[in-house]
């Protein structure tokens, strides 16, 4: 994350899980503004609900850790 937002912990950042079923947006949400990113925000309804609103979207590519 330091990389995407420069630096910058005000940078306004969206998270999203697959959808409204899991957690793990909320839980990176969470975990981001514990490390004192200041804009954080859930979408709650995920990837599905996203695509469904006709937000745009790019493709996901797997990365290895």
């Amino acid at each position: 994350m330091q990389a995407l937002t420069s630096g910058d912990r005000s940078s306004p950042i969206v998270v999203a899980g697959f959808n409204s079923e899991r957690f793990d947006g909320r839980n990176l949400a969470t975990r981001l503004a514990a490390l004192d990113y200041r804009n954080v925000y859930w979408y709650r309804g995920g990837r599905e609900a996203w695509e469904v609103a006709g937000l745009p979207t790019v493709p996901l590519v797997p990365q290895a850790l």
